[in-house]
């Protein structure tokens, strides 16, 4: 098979992008080929072609340059012609889209769908259900106010970043996109990453009962040893951000002043009253991040959103780490509570502590057992099932077509 693979970006940004390298990866590795289009970005990985668009990051753009590019945030016309190139050249049999919005738009559905080209579509946020994605309004409150189509509520709580006018847009956007290009119409088949994360579109929009979709937990690289270990720390790794729970958990680290937490990542997010308890790694990445993970004693997400998967939990278990996560959005689909880790009640710092004390306090055979089901159940998300599963869908959809 030839894939059209398309995503915003074309560098490790997040969850989403880890996927995208991976699915591209795994199924090079199967004899399939594949066209990455993606924007063009000074930090994109090797591996640009000519269908990569010009589009900037729009969130960090002046007002003037926003204004300038509206048009193209509704319907990018560049993306629609080079998608349109691609196909015409490359001839692929499907698409598979991760990330579009505010870069591609749904330009280019149409032209996939002139061409007769199945797509798919991987919802690793709620943007076919929430204008600002993460369900999170303008406090970074989790938020359903958009549930049945009153997208008018992004606007209303200012659930854009960048304040009123990103809202603005974010709102018009998903009334453009209902009115004149509902998804349904172009997608083949929405994937999901979790089961939470598709119960909780079919709560916001019921419709997406009716619509052929495949629920295909995201791929874990599983290691072939097992060697598990009890470090002397608490570990969060991943991107440094309001919604993922960290202010929460340096407020309960206060109150644990002989448990030594480190935080590995960067982000928008500045961390002021740091205890000395707590340890600021900054980004790491590669054999390093394993290192830090294996030499733990337990992993920590803290979240406060609807995480449709959890990826940075799945990876620490497949290092045979126990987890303590937070009860919310796809993450108890992963961290079984008492049997691979622990779970707490999102943002709650006393139910953290209570948690956090349960955990460390557990003699070492529990542990080690914990660390044995961690590692022993990740392996139902390995790499070559998640292929296996997208590549029968990928051939499911070319039957149809």
């Amino acid at each position: 098979m030839k894939v059209l693979l398309i995503n915003k970006y074309f560098y490790l940004r997040g969850g989403a992008e880890t996927v995208f390298f991976k699915t591209i990866s795994l199924l090079k590795s199967k004899g399939h080929e594949v066209i990455p289009v993606s924007t063009k970005n000074k930090k994109n990985f090797s591996g640009e072609n000519p269908y990569f668009i010009d589009y900037p990051e729009f969130r960090e753009i002046p007002l003037k340059h926003k204004i300038q590019n509206i048009k193209s945030f509704f319907f990018n016309k560049e993306a629609s012609k080079k998608i349109e190139e691609a196909i015409l050249k490359e001839k692929p049999d499907i698409a598979h889209i991760h990330l579009m919005f505010s870069s591609f738009s749904v330009s280019i559905l149409p032209i996939l769908k002139k061409y007769n080209i199945p797509v798919v579509i991987t919802a690793h946020d709620y943007r076919l259900v929430c204008p600002a994605s993460a369900l999170l309004n303008g406090k970074l409150q989790i938020c359903t106010k958009c549930q049945n189509g009153r997208y008018y509520n992004c606007f209303i709580n200012k659930c854009g970043k960048s304040g009123y006018l990103e809202s603005f847009l974010f709102m018009a956007e998903m009334y453009f996109r209902k009115i004149f290009y509902p998804v349904n119409h172009y997608i083949d088949t929405f994937i999901f990453v979790s089961q939470a994360s598709f119960q909780l579109y079919a709560k916001l929009n019921p419709e997406f009962k009716k619509y052929n979709h495949q629920v295909i937990y995201n791929p874990i690289e599983t290691k072939a040893a097992y060697n598990p270990h009890r470090g002397n720390y608490i570990l969060y790794f991943g991107r440094l951000s309001e919604e993922k729970g960290i202010k929460t958990l340096i407020r309960t680290a206060k109150r644990l002043p002989d448990i030594q937490i480190k935080i590995a990542g960067n982000g928008d997010l500045v961390l002021n009253d740091i205890p000395h308890n707590v340890e600021l790694l900054g980004f790491k990445s590669g054999k390093d991040l394993e290192k830090t993970i294996s030499e733990s004693s337990f992993i920590i997400v803290p979240s406060e959103w609807y995480e449709t998967f959890g990826l940075s939990a799945a990876e620490a278990m497949a290092l045979s780490k126990p987890v303590i996560a937070s009860n919310i959005g796809g993450l108890p689909e992963i961290v079984e509570n008492g049997i691979t880790g622990y779970l707490f009640d999102y943002g709650n710092t006393e139910s953290l502590y209570q948690t956090i004390q349960t955990a460390i306090n557990i003699d070492d055979c529990t542990y080690y057992q914990m660390c044995n089901n961690a590692y022993n159940f990740i392996r139902k998300f390995s790499e070559e099932k998640y292929i296996n599963n997208i590549i029968e869908l990928y051939q499911n959809n070319l039957k149809k077509k």
